[in-house]
């Protein structure tokens, strides 16, 4: 068995879900995902040509063939975003084809049931960013078919639609629906990306801890 492509497809949302396929000669596939990024699609299928004519079941040799390949990149960043969708689809593919879980192939399962969260800084409206961090408008939402971008997510003096209270209330609606796990970003109320300072102080952890404790 020899792989024969490495394909992705973008499904645009709240940002790009970037889907990985490696495809076969005897017609398996294994699909992975890979986090949005700048250029992803463009380096996924760069980044699959070394691994076409190869066995898909020897994932470890592969995987040093992905990092070889990507040696000209550093060792973290869209690379790896790339790599770990590569990996995640050669992982279902070889499950597949074991007709096994995932989990048995790499040791074993830890649980029977794994809880799940509800994600609530969204709002109840799609904020939708492109892979250079924009907000857009998909084009399946848009009035003339096609996508438009807005300004930048992180530019300085963007207002914020989301609030403290929002927040607080959509917590009680969650708990009533039975969800006891839950997802927010604490600091989307503030907004100090374009000052340069990426660094957190005290001041910032303590209004991080505080929200928190609110919630």
């Amino acid at each position: 068995m020899r792989i024969t492509s490495v394909t992705t497809a973008v499904v645009e949302a709240n940002f790009d879900y970037t889907f990985v396929r490696v495809e076969t000669d005897a017609g398996a596939f294994g699909t992975g995902e890979a986090f949005f990024a700048p250029g992803l699609t463009s380096l996924v299928r760069d980044l699959g040509q070394v691994l076409v004519g190869h066995d898909p079941r020897r994932i470890r040799p592969l995987w040093e063939r992905l990092v070889a390949a990507a040696g000209g990149t550093t060792s973290a960043g869209v690379a790896f975003n790339a790599m770990s969708g590569i990996e995640a689809a050669l992982w279902d593919l070889n499950g597949k084809l074991a007709d096994r879980p995932i989990s048995a192939l790499l040791g074993g399962a830890h649980r029977d049931v794994v809880d799940v969260y509800v994600d609530l800084h969204g709002g109840a409206q799609l904020q939708s960013l492109d892979r250079v961090m924009r907000y857009r408008t998909p084009f399946w939402v848009s009035a003339n078919g096609a996508t438009q971008t807005h300004g930048s997510f992180w530019e300085a003096g963007d207002s914020e639609a989301e609030s403290f209270d929002g927040m607080l209330a959509r917590s009680e609606d969650a708990l009533a629906a039975g969800f006891r796990n839950l997802k927010f970003d604490l600091d989307i109320f503030t907004n100090d990306r374009a000052t340069g300072d990426r660094s957190i102080g005290r001041a910032d952890l303590e209004q991080l801890a505080e929200r928190a404790a609110g919630l």
